[in-house]
């Protein structure tokens, strides 16, 4: 013999409680995966232009204390980490007014091989000798 009770609680969830549950949940978790993948992308903008400063390091430093440092290609490319960049270098004398110096501006810009867009650029001056 079976006994009901009529006024007895239930237990659990209801569906429509579960379904506003859930709601809240992903209103939450969305914006966090996006602001995530973001952050991805961010991080890697930031770690080709960190490669693209060190080559521009390296390229101005090797136009300015080269012997023969006029010699160096103008155009040129370089491979830093896994990434392929492509260099170019400005040279420009100047005659300073003030002192009996001549000194060649050297500028190096950087960008991925086969873009357009400057990542990192430099300028240094190189003293010339008399």
């Amino acid at each position: 013999m079976r006994i009901r009770h009529q006024n007895a609680p239930q237990a659990g969830f209801s569906l429509l409680e579960l379904m506003v549950a859930v709601s809240l949940l992903s209103l939450v978790v969305i914006p966090l995966l996006l602001s995530q993948g973001d952050a991805m992308r961010n991080a890697a903008k930031l770690e080709e232009r960190a490669l693209a400063a060190m080559v521009a390091e390296n390229v101005l430093l090797e136009a300015i204390t080269l012997e023969k440092a006029a010699k160096i290609k103008s155009r040129g490319t370089r491979k830093q980490g896994t990434l392929d960049f492509a260099y170019r270098v400005k040279r420009q004398n100047e005659k300073r007014a003030d002192a009996d110096i001549e000194l060649v501006k050297v500028t190096v810009n950087i960008t991925r091989r086969g873009k357009s867009k400057t990542l990192a650029s430099l300028t240094g001056y190189q003293r010339l000798q008399k």
